[in-house]
């Protein structure tokens, strides 16, 4: 009997896209951006200071700044310090308004000399911002 096969497929494709339309739908998410990133030497009043792509091998540390924009309500952002390909440091940083500037920092020994960089993630992982850098070069 075919009867049986029919009706059911039928059913299913027929409740199939009810179910989707009637499920509570995703929620749009906001976008977040960097605006601005800066390897510096210091923050002073929330702005990056001493902003550079090079920095010499006793530099002791450098911070990250970004501006981050379009966030809607709280959120985080995550900088992921890399030497070469080596991830060094992993700062979770939070982000409470649309427009938000913040910054983390990496202790740097002279012996950590060569390429740097910086990657900005949103919560889900993805790379919204970078920048590099070198130490000691």
């Amino acid at each position: 009997m075919r009867v049986l096969p029919t009706t059911l497929l039928m059913t299913v494709l027929l409740v199939v896209p009810l179910w989707s339309q009637e499920g509570d739908a995703p929620e749009e998410t906001t976008a977040i951006t960097v605006d601005r990133i800066a390897a510096c030497t210091g923050i002073e009043e929330r702005e990056p200071v001493g902003s550079s792509d090079s920095f010499p091998a006793d530099v002791g540390e450098v911070y990250c700044f970004t501006h981050i924009k379009g966030a809607d309500g709280e959120t985080t952002v995550t900088h992921v310090w890399y030497q070469g390909e080596t991830e060094r440091a992993r700062v979770e940083l939070n982000v409470r308004s649309a427009s938000w500037r913040t910054w983390s920092k990496k202790k740097i020994p002279a012996e950590w000399a060569g390429s740097w960089r910086v990657v900005v993630v949103d919560e889900s992982d993805n790379e919204i911002g970078s920048t590099s850098f070198t130490v000691g070069e």
